[in-house]
């Protein structure tokens, strides 16, 4: 990096947020400009042009000025000028901002081709584009990175679980509430005349295959009804992360995406009303909402148990129920998992607080000292030229002081 630097940056691929393109030249002239800047060999550079013109669909605008272009045309066109020189380090910085679904599908295409033999640096607010293309991923929130890992990882370690949707017949409604209220310990809503969502947490995961069996008919009571089942999105992961972090703006953003309430999923303690026992279908009033339950097996009148039901954040409570110090309470164990402690994770690598004035200058001087060694012919220059012009100085002063005399 000291001695080599302009080496470095042939190694490197940008593509900034912020298109550098120039208005006049068309994509075509863009490709081969930066190839060229690159040192690629240019026997190869049409070959390179057509193929990156035809991976990000640019082929038929390709001698079009890119002034005329679409935002969209610009950031596929500033991935190609990335790409060109087959960098080993790639920089892309939020590269499908404005793409149209197929565009940005393309493109991701090509950076998937692209991570082959190099290192891959992306950033983006898109989660589904982070759990599409990140081998490896973190978030930052507030100027912190608040954590690293694999998409699965992330999932499993800050995640929700697994999300339910039922589907079924005005027939069958009242036996399909009553099944999942069986096999769901975590409870159930309605979100339609015919529809139910269920969150399972992973520690519940073996309720989902008690669930199936029954769909299928493996306990002699197959109802008409559809079950889709899927885990939680990284945007889910992205949300509470935000929320440990006390990040405003990004809850913000998240809970308008989602319309999901600040608190999540929180757990409530019912009380089962008078003249119901295990088994039998119930009906509980949440924060304005009302949500059809099973009593669990073995609780009687009068007894308290434990659901996971949506809360805007504040105490969990039933309009019907007090809480129960007996009950079980059956939350995820995922649920306070606390973020990793990032304070101080680069303190002995960057220690710039309390730096004396003189480490400071010294520090700059030889910065700059290695700059200068890095440009000896234009530092040659600069002072041929600035010794050329004292002399043009001087010697106009010679005659005017002659002119005087």
């Amino acid at each position: 990096m000291r001695h080599e630097l302009r080496q470095v940056q042939g190694m490197m691929g940008i593509c900034p947020q912020h298109d550098v393109l120039w208005s006049e030249l068309s994509a075509t002239e863009h490709l081969a400009l930066f190839a060229g800047l690159s040192l690629v060999q240019p026997s190869k550079i049409p070959d390179l042009i057509h193929y990156f013109l035809d991976a990000v669909d640019l082929v038929e605008p390709g001698n079009t000025p890119s002034g005329k272009y679409s935002g969209g045309m610009r950031r596929r066109l500033s991935v190609a000028c990335a790409l060109i020189a087959d960098p080993n380090v790639v920089y892309l910085d939020e590269p499908t901002t404005g793409m149209d679904p197929v565009n940005r599908r393309g493109v991701w295409d090509v950076i998937e081709k692209a991570k082959k033999d190099r290192v891959v640096v992306l950033t983006t607010h898109a989660m589904e584009e982070a759990d599409t293309l990140g081998d490896v991923i973190s978030i930052m929130s507030r100027g912190r990175l608040r954590c690293l890992g694999t998409s699965l990882h992330l999932k499993n370690k800050y995640g929700s679980g697994y999300h339910v949707d039922v589907t079924c017949t005005e027939a069958s409604r009242t036996e399909v509430g009553k099944l999942l209220g069986e096999k769901l310990s975590s409870g159930h809503r309605p979100v339609g005349a015919t529809q139910y969502s269920a969150d399972v947490p992973l520690t519940c995961v073996a309720e989902l295959q008690a669930l199936c069996a029954a769909v299928e008919g493996g306990e002699d009571k197959r109802l008409a009804m559809d079950l889709s089942i899927s885990m939680c999105t990284l945007e889910n992961v992205f949300i509470k992360i935000a929320q440990q972090a006390n990040d405003p703006e990004a809850i913000k953003q998240g809970l308008l995406k989602q319309g999901a309430s600040p608190g999540g999923t929180g757990q409530v303690a019912v009380t089962c009303p008078p003249g119901k026992a295990g088994g039998d279908p119930i009906q509980v009033q949440h924060e304005g909402a009302s949500y059809d339950l099973t009593v669990p097996d073995g609780v009687t009148e009068g007894q308290s148990f434990q659901v996971a039901l949506p809360s805007s954040g504040g105490a969990a409570a039933s309009a019907s129920s007090q809480p129960n110090e007996n009950s079980t309470h059956a939350s995820s164990e995922l649920g306070d998992d606390p973020l990793p402690d990032t304070e101080g994770l680069l303190a002995q690598h960057l220690q710039f607080e309390g730096t004396p004035f003189g480490t400071q200058f010294k520090a700059l001087f030889v910065k700059n000292l290695i700059s200068q060694k890095r440009q000896p012919g234009v530092n040659i220059c600069v002072m041929l030229l600035t010794a050329l012009m004292m002399s043009i100085l001087i010697l106009l002063k010679l005659q005017i002081g002659r002119a005087h005399v």
